[in-house]
């Protein structure tokens, strides 16, 4: 939870700086307000909760060392499991516009069937199921014998048979 926030500055900027490695600019914009408006956000329910003193600045930068100094408290409030999906939905939308993604396969997790994909230096699922370096090869295995039955479902899921 700690790196998908601690990753949002970089992200911030990605998304802020425009082209050459942006998809979609008016999407880029959207993600953008939407980082600043979420965390501005839990901001102001830390400090009317817990009291003290907000960030000096609305800075992304600034928003996420204080959430990250009050991580801890979130995670215990009764709206922390919100907070950590908000930030992993952040995360992941900053990431969809800065870094093109390329899906691999299907996730085979518990059961998850969705997408897996990669982009940068992330190999994840679109439910956050993640595989780290080492679990690289092992997944490329499973994925391609997997392949036609994530065609076949992606299919299903558009409307299209297969």
């Amino acid at each position: 939870m700690a790196r998908e926030l601690l990753s949002l500055p970089v992200l911030f900027r990605d998304c802020d700086a425009g082209p050459p490695g942006i998809v979609d600019v008016r999407e880029a914009g959207r993600v953008c307000a939407d980082i600043v408006d979420i965390l501005s956000s839990w901001c102001s329910l830390v400090v009317c909760e817990r009291g003290g003193i907000a960030p000096a600045t609305k800075t992304v930068e600034d928003m996420v060392v204080f959430l990250d100094m009050n991580l801890v408290w979130l995670a215990k409030h009764d709206a922390g499991g919100d907070f950590v999906v908000e930030v992993r939905e952040l995360a992941a939308a900053a990431r969809g516009v800065v870094v093109p993604r390329e899906v691999l396969g299907v996730c085979d997790r518990g059961g998850c069937g969705r997408d897996i994909v990669a982009g940068g230096v992330d190999v994840r699922c679109e439910a956050g199921h993640e595989w780290r370096p080492a679990e690289w090869l092992s997944l490329g295995k499973r994925v391609r014998s997997t392949a036609v039955t994530g065609q076949r479902a992606r299919k299903r899921r558009s409307g299209r048979r297969s």
